[in-house]
């Protein structure tokens, strides 16, 4: 290479999205991204010790890996015949990794298993799916004088590799995996489907006498292969070791701003909250033994003046809607199994349901009486996914040396371990599944959604963009948001954020720089809109932060709901008037729907005036004109209603 080096390495590991993605909880998708990430920390680090000397990702400055690395790695070798020997070793340590953590994994799961010799198959079974599901590829490559070239035809040569990848028919027969759905569940694909459900049923009983029921439970209707496995128990073994934290369920997410307010506004609530807890302990739900997860919340039961507070992060949020005080929704809860009668015991606790349903009435009446109103927790949450634009290309094209490739490996580093975790869940009450470089997913309240894409897109121009005479130029990133219901299935959401922020990529939609939304609402059309981040004629607007504050307006009464509906039903005409006459419109309809009361006031005309610019300039900016700025008015109505229809 450049700097007296002759060769590339590339190493990459997979199948990354299928594995993360496949996630019946919020703990398996954070786990399969820590695993992952795990299995490539011990593959740099062998490489490192032999020799090779990384470009990306790179350490931080105290010399350790992130928790959080890519699945694909670019290193320095002396020759192409090192690069074989280094490639082999890597190799080889992540088959080691994996079997260290599968096979920890599975003296832990052995404690649970019934012991009945027709289950005696599952030993076979665990062995068989952990032989070859795990994907290695890597290429050595010479290097060239020219930087860009050589690293461009490494990188395809990478990518050739992948293509080539043997692929190896293997047909599971019996009862499927309740989370990937294509691996056999275990013990024996042989068994009835009777047998099958009583030995999941003898595990979920042995996990509760455990102690796990709140942490790593095994849910009711849940059958799971040897590979799901490891992701459901990896914890306690491999990936929190040192950090003893939990991931916090979709309903904790959405409920997230709701406790945050609560933990605001302490000294009002903190006697309704404690009688709600006092209640919920009497129905014996259970609660957790980690720290709370999301660190926004953490420091703001610190600062509550009142005992109580840390107390009420034990809880899951899922305890927080009025919906979760049901017979099945309890029995779910304590881990047991919903039968024809209850027994006894069960109908002696379950009198306490009432009890805890009446005291979280209560808090809700007590959180309408603070100032402003505590609103209640939205059923809805965000899953946010970020991707930086053309970063292939700006390695290919404008890094001239491998220098110079550190230096921009480690501003995606920073980015990445510093920026996004403080933005995520410092600055916001979110839950960061993973941010290993120019790409990010978290899951996020829906009143913080739109701001934390916002603040998420402009630090990463911030950071990454170069304008020096020898930089790489101006970097964006496109992100794609979903809203889904908290009781949706998580793995649809994931993917429906996948495909939104290929859809911002996409040039047949928003042609990268973008952002796309979907709303999913539990009952009804999926409701879709997208835009370039910064639209207008003039000084460019920030669409995701014209809309936030369009939002805010609506939750403080300012900004009447209806407004929305007008644009989007008169979009049709209001596409078709000139510029002027569209502004124009869009002020008479603002002034038409603001706060009586408030309207007259400067105030009120300045707001009303500045908003018909921008919104006007929204508007102008797309090729469907009124149309897409009654989709996005009618998404911020949906969140500023925190999950009502629209």
């Amino acid at each position: 290479m450049a700097e007296n080096n002759q060769a590339f390495l590339l190493f990459a590991i997979g199948p990354v999205q299928d594995f993360i993605a496949t996630a019946r909880r919020t703990h398996d998708l954070w786990a399969g991204s820590r695993l992952l990430s795990l299995l490539m920390v011990d593959a740099l680090k062998k490489a490192e010790e032999a020799g090779a000397t990384p470009i990306f990702p790179l350490p931080n400055a105290a010399g350790e890996w992130p928790k959080s690395v890519p699945n694909r790695a670019v290193l320095e070798v002396p020759s192409t015949t090192d690069g074989k020997e280094l490639g082999a070793l890597m190799e080889n340590a992540v088959q080691e990794a994996w079997r260290r953590i599968e096979q920890g994994v599975k003296g832990r799961f052995s404690s649970y298993v019934p012991k009945d010799e027709k289950y005696d198959g599952w030993d076979q079974l665990w062995q068989t799916q952990n032989k070859g599901w795990l994907e290695r590829y890597w290429i050595t490559w010479p290097a060239q004088a020219n930087y860009p070239a050589g690293y461009q035809t490494a990188s395809e040569m990478l990518d050739a590799r992948k293509r080539l990848r043997p692929i190896s028919p293997r047909v599971e027969e019996g009862e499927k995996c309740t989370l990937s759905g294509v691996m056999a569940a275990l013990p024996d694909p042989k068994l009835s489907r009777e047998a099958m459900r009583n030995f999941w049923q003898a595990v979920r009983t042995q996990v509760k006498k455990a102690g796990n029921i709140s942490e790593t439970a095994v849910r009711r209707g849940e059958q799971l292969c040897s590979v799901s496995i490891v992701k459901r128990f990896a914890d306690a073994h491999t990936i929190l070791q040192d950090e003893k934290r939990r991931f916090p369920s979709t309903s904790s997410i959405a409920a997230a701003d709701f406790r945050l307010a609560l933990l605001q506004n302490w000294s009002a609530v903190q006697n309704e909250v404690a009688a709600w807890m006092d209640a919920a302990d009497k129905l014996e739900l259970p609660t957790f033994n980690t720290p709370e997860p999301i660190a926004c919340l953490r420091s703001a039961a610190q600062m509550a003046a009142g005992n109580g507070a840390e107390r009420f992060l034990k809880y899951d949020g899922d305890y927080l809607y009025p919906d979760f005080y049901t017979e099945s929704r309890i029995l779910e809860a304590w881990g047991e199994e919903e039968k024809d009668r209850l027994t006894d015991k069960q109908k002696k606790k379950l009198q306490k349901l009432s009890g805890a349903a009446k005291a979280l009435r209560a808090l809700y009446t007590a959180c309408q009486k603070t100032e402003p109103p505590i609103v209640p927790p939205s059923p809805y949450y965000a899953v946010l996914k970020m991707d930086g634009d053309d970063m292939g290309k700006t390695l290919s094209n404008k890094i001239g040396s491998a220098a110079k490739h550190r230096e921009f490996s480690g501003r995606l580093a920073r980015f990445a371990q510093n920026d996004v975790p403080a933005i995520v869940e410092e600055d916001a009450p979110g839950a960061l599944v993973y941010a290993g470089g120019d790409d990010a997913l978290a899951l996020l309240p829906v009143s913080h959604a739109l701001p934390v894409a916002e603040t998420l897109r402009r630090r990463f121009v911030e950071k990454l963009s170069d304008d020096s005479p020898e930089g790489w130029g101006e970097l964006h990133a496109s992100t794609g948001l979903v809203f889904v219901h908290h009781q949706a299935p998580l793995q649809t959401a994931v993917r429906q954020a996948t495909t939104m922020e290929k859809a911002a990529k996409s040039k047949k939609k928003y042609g990268r720089n973008a952002i796309a939304v979907k709303l999913l609402r539990r009952s009804g059309e999926p409701h879709e809109m997208g835009s370039k981040w910064m639209v207008g004629t003039g000084t460019p607007l920030p669409v995701a932060d014209v809309m936030e504050k369009v939002r805010q307006s609506m939750v403080q009464n300012e900004l009447a709901a209806k407004f929305a509906y007008e644009v989007a039903a008169n979009a049709a005409a209001l596409s078709e008037v000139p510029p002027a006459a569209l502004r124009l419109e869009i002020g008479r309809l603002l002034r038409r729907h603001w706060d009586e009361q408030k309207r007259r006031t400067p105030a009120a005309q300045t707001k009303m005036a500045a908003f018909t610019d921008e919104l006007a300039e929204v508007a102008q900016a797309s090729s469907e004109r009124a149309y897409d700025l009654g989709r996005w008015l009618l998404l911020v109505t949906f969140l500023a209603k925190r999950g009502g229809d629209t």
